[in-house]
């Protein structure tokens, strides 16, 4: 049969991992710039202070980004297993 199927199962099994995956950020420790002395380097120490604050900017915006998927997700099988159960119910039978 040719179409469109929708495994909710699978997909709620995506949105577990998703959220998971944003869980172990969240918990990885807020990183630290070194000063100058701890580097040895005023520009090491520059550079390490960079890449601290994009790092921390680019964890909370993939964070946001798993979020709006889960949600989406959530919203997908809702909607795919609402039209399932009217189908079933109009139709008859059983899923």
């Amino acid at each position: 049969m040719n179409g469109f199927t929708v495994d909710p199962a699978v997909l709620r099994q995506l949105v577990t991992t998703l959220r998971s995956i944003d869980e172990q950020l969240g918990r990885l420790a807020v990183a630290e710039p070194l000063s100058r002395e701890e580097t040895g380097h005023a520009r090491l120490a520059d550079s390490v202070s960079g890449f601290v604050g994009r790092w921390d900017d680019a964890r909370h915006l993939l964070g946001q980004r798993i979020k709006d998927c889960t949600d989406h997700l959530d919203s997908a099988i809702a909607a795919y297993c609402g039209t399932e159960d009217d189908v079933v119910r109009s139709f008859g039978g059983h899923r």
